[in-house]
């Protein structure tokens, strides 16, 4: 497996049992290094069935994706990377990578919520996600809590920004704050990530910076 990301283009490159397919994609619709993985353990599983590699890489691009998966929309010139369904320290460091591979004159803005189901490591694991926001170039973080956090697991991740040197921390009391918050905090340039575990609730955020629905980035608008 092998993956290029150019200017108009993501490509993944699958070499199965001797045969190789290209699989290509537009990057305007989807980030698609974050589910990138996942497209080729698809067209491995295609291949192990029969179906000709062939149809099946050029069928996925066209695939119905879940809301709020890796979604990319153009909001008004805030580019907003959508990928609030839920999450995991290691689906928001990657989230955090395209966050900064995507282009965009403007800020690189994080808007995060707690990672449930942790357990005894979740307040180390929101630390050091903090962390990895300063060594990854976040420019701003909107750490969002919930009502559900009653051992305050989110809390380390603003702590752990903050030392590290992210420049602005804003902490909001949950997803209604942030919706409230981010409309004003934004504008045109800007590129914002949106995730959370999915009892956070954060497809708020995206709701309120364009209630009329989002056009995806790199469509006009209908």
């Amino acid at each position: 497996m092998s993956a290029v990301w150019g200017s108009a283009l993501f490509a993944l490159f699958l070499w199965w049992f001797g045969t190789g397919v290209a699989l290509l994609l537009g990057r305007a619709a989807r980030p698609r290094a974050l589910i990138g993985a996942t497209l080729l353990f698809a067209l491995a599983v295609a291949g192990e069935l029969g179906v000709e590699l062939a149809a099946a890489a050029a069928a996925l691009p066209t695939a119905a994706v879940s809301p709020w998966r890796a979604a990319v929309h153009d909001l008004g010139g805030v580019i907003v990377l959508d990928d609030a369904y839920n999450a995991s320290p290691t689906a928001v460091t990657a989230a955090l990578e395209t966050l900064l591979a995507i282009e965009g004159r403007g800020r690189r803005i994080a808007v995060l919520g707690r990672m449930a189901e942790l357990g005894a490591g979740a307040a180390a694991a929101h630390h050091e996600l903090g962390r990895r926001c300063a060594e990854l170039g976040v420019d701003h973080l909107v750490v969002v809590g919930d009502p559900s956090d009653s051992d305050a697991e989110v809390a380390p991740l603003a702590q752990g920004a903050r030392a590290a040197g992210v420049a602005e921390v804003i902490e909001v009391a949950d997803a209604t704050a942030a919706a409230g918050l981010l409309p004003e905090l934004v504008r045109p340039g800007d590129v914002v990530l949106v995730k959370a575990s999915r009892v956070v609730g954060l497809e708020r955020v995206v709701t309120a910076l364009d209630p009329a629905g989002p056009t995806p980035h790199g469509q006009e608008p209908a």
